[in-house]
């Protein structure tokens, strides 16, 4: 496999087609990562239909060493060869402990955290190689132009994980964009009586997911969440519909207490983010 050197500095950050449409945006805040020097290795898998009934443990990444000099491997002759093609049916997902993927995850990505955050950091710990090394998962779809990928991970509490990697911006080196956590197929009318200074009870109500991305909130504590948010990434939820993508952003008033302060629509489901453009549009068989 070819690698591309990537000289990593000392970071200190914490824890498929898609054409550009006008997002709908309903009001607005002024609110909006490394490689592991190992191979990537195919995982292997007993599942013979979408869901997997053995739950995985996270790999060792022992080379995993952050802020050290090192090299990512370049993931795109493993994905030629592993990325199925949109419309090639129901792919087998593997299935990890949810406290381990949503948490003790080595930063492979942070739930409710946009990757562009470690765009500007020489040290990264997003890499389409690093997330393989920890979570091997050949779920993966590539786009229908081509442009980008998303590896699939279920939970063995019935939520589905998508990680996003853009071919233009890195070559699928680091993930892009937000993460997506899904626990059920829904539209965007399902979110239609939402509106700014409403509570996150609220949007509970319409998506179940949410309770999950509070608890990554919480966990991250206060003042990592102010930190993110001047760094133009306030809490927030993003919710992958049957007709585009919801980015939800949140205030947060007191311990469990957070409070909508943006709401924007794709129907296109592209989103822009710190790094870019994002698409978010999955195969129809790859929905919860």
């Amino acid at each position: 496999m070819k690698r591309l050197s990537v000289i990593l500095w000392v970071g200190a950050l914490v824890l498929i087609g898609c054409s550009t449409a006008d997002q709908t945006t309903v009001t607005s805040t002024a609110h909006q990562a490394a490689g592991t020097g190992t191979t990537l290795k195919p995982a292997v898998t007993t599942a013979t239909d979408q869901v997997s009934t053995t739950v995985r443990e996270k790999q060792p990444s022992q080379e995993w060493e952050w802020g050290k000099a090192g090299v990512v491997d370049d993931p795109r002759p493993f994905l030629a060869e592993k990325a199925k093609a949109p419309g090639s049916g129901p792919l087998a997902v593997p299935v990890y402990r949810e406290e381990v993927l949503l948490g003790d995850n080595d930063r492979c990505f942070g739930l409710g955290l946009d990757a562009g955050l470690y765009s500007t950091y020489g040290s990264r710990p997003d890499s389409f190689e690093h997330l393989q090394a920890a979570f091997p998962s050949e779920a993966i779809r590539r786009s229908e132009d081509g442009a980008s990928v998303y590896v699939m991970y279920d939970t063995d509490r019935g939520s589905r994980l998508y990680v996003f990697f853009s071919e233009e911006k890195a070559g699928y080196m680091f993930a892009d964009g937000f993460p997506i956590l899904m626990k059920k197929k829904l539209a965007h009318e399902d979110f239609g009586g939402l509106s700014v200074g409403d509570s996150l009870e609220k949007v509970l109500a319409s998506d179940p997911v949410v309770e999950l991305y509070r608890r990554s909130f919480e966990a991250a504590g206060e003042a990592a969440l102010a930190r993110w948010s001047e760094m133009g990434v306030p809490p927030t939820s993003v919710h992958l519909l049957a007709d585009g993508v919801l980015k939800i952003t949140y205030e947060r008033r007191s311990p469990g207490d957070y409070r909508i302060t943006s709401l924007v629509y794709g129907p296109d489901f592209v989103l822009e983010g710190l790094w870019g453009e994002t698409c978010y549009r999955i195969d129809e068989a790859d929905y919860r």
